[in-house]
């Protein structure tokens, strides 16, 4: 091959590469439940950390400069549960991706419209804690040291009387 046809190669090859350096922003919304308290700061990611947004007080996020390709958005909330987005990009069409949804992990896919937003509803508030019961003086029956020590009183009691008699 010629060295002409080998720089010509080169240069036609790095405008095809330059070409396909388009990017996009991508937006959205997290819904929470009502009497849900608003939450800010959220982390957001696309395939595990290639791309991070963090939410704002009203859930509004986005992500900026995606390249064409197939990503996975996960929210990390620590007081609800969110379903797993996949969401493709696709070169020439970067405005309107695809997006599938996931509500939880091997369950079937939901098509949803996110060609000029995706709202992304919580699915479940994580319950920590479990309530305490309140408190009864029934419940220090139940106590094994008090009963061990009824019966050790109580046979200190009895016994001399079953000697006795």
């Amino acid at each position: 091959m010629s060295p002409l046809k080998l720089v010509f190669a080169a240069a036609l090859l790095s405008a095809v590469s330059a070409g396909s350096s388009e990017t996009t922003t991508f937006t959205g919304k997290l819904i929470l439940p009502p009497r849900s308290l608003p939450f800010a700061f959220t982390p957001l990611t696309l395939n595990a950390g290639e791309y991070n947004a963090t939410s704002d007080a009203d859930g509004d996020f986005f992500f900026v400069g995606i390249k064409p390709g197939v990503y996975n958005l996960e929210v990390g909330a620590a007081s609800h549960a969110f379903p797993t987005v996949k969401i493709k990009f696709t070169e020439g069409e970067m405005d309107s991706p695809k997006c599938n949804l996931y509500l939880y992990l091997g369950s079937g896919m939901q098509p949803v419209d996110c060609s000029s937003s995706l709202t992304l509803p919580a699915l479940a508030q994580y319950h920590y804690f479990e309530s305490r019961p309140p408190f009864s003086p029934f419940a220090i029956l139940k106590n094994p040291m008090l009963l061990m020590m009824l019966f050790s009183a109580g046979m200190m009691w009895y016994m001399p009387k079953m000697m006795e008699g």
